[in-house]
């Protein structure tokens, strides 16, 4: 989760929303810059109410749309079972809304632990792991 880590009003309104936004890009994996982007993930809400609700708070939050994977299937981003990507551009925060946070969470916590030098990779390869990962992940009935 992205607890106390800025003094960023937005990100303190989505740390005490009702959903569970976690840390994820360049902040997660330790090799943020000064001026580096907030990189987020959060899971769908399943239900059409809480799914509509969480898009309205995202607006509110002035968050829009960038990417909608739903159209792409084919895209290196859908490994990640990625669906869409919001953005606010004035506090420079990306939210990656996800088919299931709890599987990413894991997934990129091994990534963490045992691929050290993934930051050294092109930014454009990392799909590379994230696909290794999430293959290691569905593959095995405990997870990674």
């Amino acid at each position: 989760m992205i607890h106390g880590m800025t003094n960023n009003n937005t990100l303190y309104s989505l740390e005490d929303s009702e959903w569970g936004f976690y840390l994820t890009g360049s902040r997660f994996f330790g090799n943020s810059k000064i001026n580096s982007d907030w990189d987020l993930f959060v899971e769908v809400p399943k239900d059409k109410e809480n799914a509509l609700e969480f898009f309205q708070f995202l607006y509110k939050n002035n968050f829009r749309v960038v990417s909608n994977y739903l159209q792409d299937s084919d895209h290196p981003d859908r490994i990640q079972e990625l669906v869409m990507v919001y953005c606010n551009e004035k506090d420079n925060i990306h939210i990656q809304i996800v088919e299931d946070s709890g599987k990413k969470a894991k997934v990129q916590e091994w990534i963490k632990d045992h691929c050290k030098e993934f930051h050294l990779l092109p930014k454009k390869k990392h799909y590379i792991i994230w696909r290794f990962a999430y293959r290691l992940y569905n593959n095995y009935d405990e997870g990674i």
